[in-house]
């Protein structure tokens, strides 16, 4: 998995990667989630002012969770 600046996890296929038969640009993206920016229309309503992007500064899988750290300060954590 690779954290965006934008907020977004993208989850690679690793198949290939684990066989050591491709380069990293040749490296296929499977699914790109949206974890730190709400979607257009999600927003609260009565927010009124304009919601700041969040960036993904630290990625982490702590045994059976996903850590990440953004750039407003807060850490969340995934279960999978």
């Amino acid at each position: 998995m690779t954290g965006t600046e934008c907020g977004h996890i993208i989850v690679w296929d690793i198949s290939l990667i684990m066989e050591d038969y491709t380069q990293p640009e040749e490296r296929r993206a499977i699914k790109v989630v949206n974890l730190m920016n709400p979607a257009k229309g999600q927003e609260k309503k009565e927010v009124k002012k304009k919601l700041e992007p969040v960036s993904i500064k630290i990625l982490k899988i702590e045994e059976k969770f996903l850590v990440i750290g953004s750039s407003n300060g807060n850490i969340r954590f995934y279960d999978f």
